[in-house]
């Protein structure tokens, strides 16, 4: 009889399943990190008009991973008990955060993971200072205001692009012939949708006074009137 074999033979080093495995280690410390956000404190910072957040992390923590607030691409800081983020612009605040952790199938790489904290102090004027950092000219607060009146976006922005190439303006006062479309509209809107009118006048008392033309001003409340009229 043939003696019994005691040994087994073992299978070569398999750098694939090794590879997962490092993988499948980092994506759990990734969603272990993103469990382990627990609130972000944002308080009045310097300089004025700037803000501090505390974001406070619990349980345990892999020593590779790196958080950064979702507006700020280049401002990663490793995890850690608190993390503190300082000096920054209020219409860059937000409640969601960035986490990574390097990825070992690819160096020089990181498997990322956005998730959203609950947040504290979030400042009132947080939303108009959006509003304010993207609608930053007159020409662009009427093409905004045209788009919000029309009943064919993808039209009118091609229309409102072509009529921007054709005038001209000196001193960034508005043209004339810009109100005119926005009138024509303002007309429709208050016969068709007078709730819509109230929309618009709220958004443009969002924007800095100085990109707000005094005629726009008057035509929106002259509307606001005729369509309270017509209910």
């Amino acid at each position: 009889m043939a003696a019994d074999n005691r040994f087994v033979k073992m299978e070569g080093y398999n750098r694939e399943a090794s590879g997962g495995r490092r993988r499948n280690e980092s994506e759990i410390a990734l969603k272990r990190a993103m469990c382990s956000l627990e609130v972000a404190t944002i308080e009045e910072g310097s300089p004025e008009g700037c803000y501090d957040i505390a974001l406070t992390v619990g349980g345990e923590r892999d020593q590779r991973v790196e958080v950064r607030p979702l507006q700020y691409k280049e401002l990663w800081k490793p995890l850690a008990p608190q993390v503190d983020f300082k000096g920054l612009s209020e219409h860059r605040l937000s409640e969601f955060y960035v986490l990574r952790i390097p990825n070992d199938e690819a160096e020089g790489t990181y498997l990322e993971k956005v998730v959203k904290v609950r947040s504290t102090g979030m400042p009132q004027g947080r939303d108009m200072s959006i509003y304010q950092s993207v609608v930053t000219t007159r020409r662009q607060l009427l093409d905004y205001v045209a788009f919000m009146l029309s009943d064919h976006p993808t039209e009118d922005i091609l229309e409102q692009s072509m009529m921007n190439d054709r005038q001209s303006r000196s001193d960034g006062e508005t043209a004339l012939g810009e109100s005119m479309p926005i009138y024509e509209k303002l007309l429709r809107t208050a016969s068709s949708n007078p709730k819509q009118i109230a929309e618009v006048q709220d958004f443009v008392k969002k924007m800095k006074p100085e990109i707000v033309p005094e005629e726009l001003k008057r035509m929106l409340e002259t509307f606001q009137k005729v369509s309270m009229r017509c209910r």
